[in-house]
């Protein structure tokens, strides 16, 4: 369940709900195969047919009696079985590797190092990210909507002590929760946020911060608003943002909740808990 923090700022609103529905978990996605998976089913369908031609002109004349006559299933079954061992077997080793056989078209992001992928909302396009820490950043193709997925060895520039915690709930109430406010999105000395809502949250079995915020850069004369997801994860911190402009708060925002929730970890699957509110 969602631990929400009390108000925070003198005349906050609450933020609204992350999605008009009575659950929300990670929705079933279309699966394609990848430049890999393309290779993969060439050479799949390569080496199977060298394994049927293998049987009946090498393998049966050696080990059955001369002039029996078997039956095309003797073939066709042993083939069809190899075939789907060896694609599965090669997929396995190099999604492994980083590099997955299926994914949701182009719009499927996997980071083999730290072992996380995400897949954005259909139809959006991937865009070159801003900063060394953003790893991967989707935009939607008309209006400003935008979801990144970034690393930090910190929550700000200067804090080299949150990630010893063993969660990011742990660690909000190690640092405190006005320090966090008092910190947040201010390494720029430009840019300021002011702070909707920052509850505790769970995305699958991860603990997560959560925090609903305009942040406004007087350098660059804009404002955004912004839901961010902080994971603390092996000793670094994760972050999955989504960004609209002010004046447009809520714009493909129920599509990027749910791309939200196909967030994962290799090791366990992150869906965002129904109760974030």
């Amino acid at each position: 369940m969602s631990t929400p923090v009390p108000p925070l700022i003198p005349g906050s609103q609450p933020a609204p709900p992350l999605i008009n529905q009575p659950s929300f978990v990670s929705p079933k996605r279309q699966q394609g195969f990848t430049n890999t998976g393309g290779v993969l089913v060439l050479l799949t369908a390569a080496v199977t047919l060298a394994f049927a031609l293998f049987l009946p002109f090498w393998l049966f004349p050696r080990i059955l009696p001369d002039g029996f006559h078997y039956p095309a299933l003797m073939i066709a079954i042993p083939t069809v079985v190899f075939g789907a061992l060896f694609f599965a077997g090669t997929a396995w080793v190099t999604a492994k590797l980083g590099f997955p056989a299926t994914g949701s078209g182009s719009n499927h992001f996997q980071n083999g190092a730290n072992q996380y992928r995400i897949t954005f909302p259909e139809g959006w396009i991937l865009v070159n990210p801003n900063d060394p820490s953003t790893k991967v950043k989707a935009r939607a193709r008309e209006g400003y909507a935008a979801m990144a997925v970034a690393e930090r060895q910190g929550l700000w520039r200067d804090d080299t002590t949150s990630r010893d915690y063993t969660d990011a709930w742990a660690a909000l109430d190690g640092i405190s929760v006005q320090t966090f406010l008092n910190k947040f999105e201010r390494s720029i000395s430009t840019q300021s946020a002011l702070v909707h809502k920052l509850d505790k949250s769970t995305l699958g079995a991860q603990k997560a911060i959560y925090v609903d915020y305009t942040l406004t850069d007087s350098a660059k004369n804009v404002r955004f608003r912004i839901r961010i997801f902080l994971i603390l994860h092996s000793s670094r911190w994760y972050t999955i943002s989504c960004a609209t402009s002010e004046s447009a708060p809520d714009l493909c925002l129920e599509p990027m909740l749910k791309a939200v929730g196909t967030f994962e970890f290799f090791d366990g699957k992150l869906a965002i808990d129904k109760s974030v509110r």
